[in-house]
């Protein structure tokens, strides 16, 4: 199930970390709930497993990878197909999160 792939690279990051898991967890719910949302067809937690898979197969070759799943799972957790400025509203949300994780 792609839920609990998705969820098990979310834990997978911050298992080594001083994140609190209860803020981990809270903040997973959000992540779990923008990528749901009934109006997303492709920006979904479906595109987001395959991004991860990607990731998986080139690990090898990519110097962060902690970053990059995060980079990731919130590339668009911010999403309107009406909108220009999901990107810079999704970093907003990532960068406000990460604070709240003492990443």
């Amino acid at each position: 199930m792609i839920e609990n792939e998705a969820k098990k690279n979310w834990n997978e990051i911050w298992n080594y970390s001083s994140a609190p898991i209860e803020k981990v967890e809270l903040l997973w719910d959000l992540v779990f709930k923008a990528y749901n949302a009934k109006d997303r067809f492709y920006h979904s937690l479906t595109h987001i497993e395959q991004m991860l898979h990607s990731c998986f197969l080139y690990k090898d070759k990519i110097e962060d990878l902690q970053n990059v799943k995060l980079a990731i799972f919130y590339h668009d957790i911010i999403y309107s197909a009406k909108r220009s400025d999901n990107e810079l509203k999704s970093s907003i949300i990532a960068a406000k999160h990460l604070i709240e994780l003492n990443y």
